[in-house]
């Protein structure tokens, strides 16, 4: 038997952190993983030790029928920020709060969110931005609803990174801006909805 270490991920590819190492072993006349190792920046994050391996009896079926009373695990899938946004049917535009505006807070508040399987937001958590921002977009985008995302012809909940920036227009003095141009036509905030 023969260790063989197979890297399995690595971000940057200069920096492999995460490993995965195995033993061949023969079983029925082939090749499988006896110990298996999986390491993160060269320490133990899983190990597995494989004693016996036995054959499955698949002559009978009902090894591998579900009992009538077994229920599904709900599926959680986590799509892109660019797919949610795709699928966005509805949005309402976070109102800036007067005091962050007064005090010129600017920035992208970050929500990871669950759409549900009817399209509705079933969970938000702030991730980042300013905190005078924060409760202005949960407020808001609780009302946003989504097109049904499908898998395998049915609807299943989604998770997604949700971004919106808010933006004050510049500040006016004698008909022109604070960067020296004329003023153009900005709403308080940009809506990056899905950025």
């Amino acid at each position: 038997m023969q260790a063989c270490p197979y890297p399995i991920f690595a971000h940057p590819p200069a920096a492999r952190t995460l490993s995965f190492s195995f033993v061949i072993q023969r079983f029925g006349g082939r090749a499988v993983a006896g110990d298996l190792k999986l390491t993160r920046s060269g320490k133990v994050v899983v190990s597995l030790h494989v004693d016996t391996l036995e054959s499955l009896d698949t002559k009978n079926k009902a090894v591998f029928t579900p009992p009538p009373d077994a229920a599904l695990v709900p599926i959680l899938v986590n799509i892109s920020t660019a797919v949610a946004q795709g699928m966005l049917e509805y949005t309402v535009a976070p109102l800036y709060p007067p005091k962050a505006k007064a005090s010129h807070i600017s920035g992208t508040v970050g929500l990871l969110g669950t759409i549900g399987k009817d399209g509705h937001i079933v969970n938000l958590k702030v991730v980042s931005g300013p905190a005078a921002l924060q409760m202005a977009e949960m407020d808001a985008v609780r009302f946003w609803r989504y097109k049904l995302y499908l898998l395998n012809g049915q609807p299943v909940e989604v998770m997604t990174t949700i971004n919106v920036i808010f933006q004050l227009a510049p500040q006016m003095q004698n008909g022109v801006n604070d960067i020296g141009r004329p003023p153009r036509l900005l709403t308080p905030l940009t809506l990056a909805q899905r950025g």
